[in-house]
């Protein structure tokens, strides 16, 4: 009778124990994120003209606004502080140009605008942010973003936010 006891409550600890470790798996799934890596090209395609560090394009996965498309042909009233910039070459013909940033904007509130000027040899890019209307936390947004530079014939040199980045694209 003792060793039918044992072999009950046994049995008894053991489901407790796989009734927790089941719970634990589901709460940590739960924790989860279905989003792609953050690296460049990350995303469903890495040539959209914006991508947030959540690989978001616009909004967040409950819908809400998120740091959002790009505000184009748009310069805004506060910094974009940028953390690192490269110049994307298509392979295409005519060449196409991309400017990869990333960087933070001063509120997960602020949008990211940019405007583009080409003229001969030389594009000029400025970006800026753009803040919107409510409350916000007041914490920096990391956000991962390509810029459209469009068709150019090289050489070309891209000149970013009045020359804190310059570089020069060769044939």
């Amino acid at each position: 009778m003792t060793s039918t006891m044992t072999s009950t409550s046994t049995s008894i600890v053991r489901r407790r124990h796989l009734g927790v470790v089941v719970a634990l798996v589901l709460l940590l799934a739960g924790c989860g994120s279905a989003a792609p890596s953050d690296g460049p090209g990350a995303g469903p395609d890495p040539d959209s003209p914006v991508q947030t560090s959540d690989g978001d394009v616009g909004t967040d996965d409950d819908g809400n606004d998120g740091p959002g498309p790009l505000l184009s042909d748009t310069v805004g009233d506060s910094p974009l502080y940028i953390d690192e910039i490269d110049v994307r070459v298509a392979e295409s013909y005519p060449v196409q140009l991309f400017l990869d940033v990333v960087g933070s904007t001063p509120t997960p509130c602020h949008k990211v605008a940019y405007s583009v000027d080409t003229e001969a040899d030389t594009i000029t890019v400025q970006l800026t942010t753009v803040a919107q209307e409510g409350m916000c936390a007041q914490v920096l947004q990391p956000v991962q973003f390509a810029v459209p530079l469009g068709h150019a014939e090289l050489p070309v040199t891209v000149s970013v936010n009045d020359g804190e980045f310059v570089t020069t694209i060769d044939g």
